[in-house]
């Protein structure tokens, strides 16, 4: 059943590739907010431990190039930062550093 503003709605986590969790949008809010697919989405993890989430101003940048340093990396992590950076749209992906 379709939702609107002011009403509550229960999604179920998906785990995806083994390491990432994700979570469909009800459509109705994508639609009243122009977005569709591949479109960016700015979420705020607030101290209460709530996600707030928003569109994207399209007068803000839009990330299309991001640097993965190794040596930053937790052994393993590199494949899930290479996901995250395609699912959100990144462009070239800059690896720096020693496997």
């Amino acid at each position: 059943m379709p939702i609107g503003p002011g009403e509550q709605d229960v999604r179920r986590l998906q785990l995806t590739g083994g390491a990432t969790y994700t979570l469909s949008l009800p459509k109705p809010w994508v639609s009243a907010n122009n977005l569709a697919s591949r479109d960016s989405i700015r979420i705020d993890w607030r101290s209460s431990g709530e996600l707030m989430l928003s569109p994207l101003e399209d007068s803000e940048e839009r990330r299309t190039e991001i640097t993965i340093n190794l040596g930053g990396l937790p052994k393993g992590a590199l494949y899930d930062h290479l996901m995250g950076a395609y699912i959100s749209g990144v462009q070239e992906i800059l690896i720096k550093g020693k496997l």
